[in-house]
């Protein structure tokens, strides 16, 4: 395994759903711009669906496995800092959507590739 390859499943997991949840949260509450708050709950549920799916510690259906899972992290980190060139928003969502993006890109490219209930699958 990459020396860099620091980050273990189980933290990277907990990350998903906390943010995924964080995101819907601060859209619902601190957002009064409908596009900007229907951005910030699909990529939300996005995170939350797609981790509920993925095989490591925090997956419930474990369908999923973690390279296919840290490739859509990888995509969505690209894909959410194009976002605000695209849209039209204030600088704290910018701010936020920069953050999820860099964090998005560099946790799928330093997490661990199996969970510890795995043996070589990926």
């Amino acid at each position: 395994m990459p020396r860099w390859r620091i980050i273990p499943t189980a933290a990277h997991g907990f990350l998903d759903f906390a943010s995924g949840i964080a995101l819907i949260v601060v859209a619902l509450l601190a957002t009064d711009r409908d596009v900007l708050r229907s951005i910030f709950v699909i990529i939300g549920c996005g995170i939350l669906l797609y981790s509920a799916f993925t095989d490591y510690e925090f997956g419930i259906f474990r369908i999923l496995r973690v390279r296919v899972h840290l490739a859509i992290d990888f995509l969505l980190g690209v894909a959410v800092l194009i976002l605000p060139s695209l849209v039209g928003m204030p600088a704290v969502p910018k701010i936020a959507l920069y953050v999820l993006g860099l964090v998005s890109i560099v946790a799928a490219l330093t997490t661990r590739l199996h969970a510890k209930h795995q043996r070589t699958k990926g």
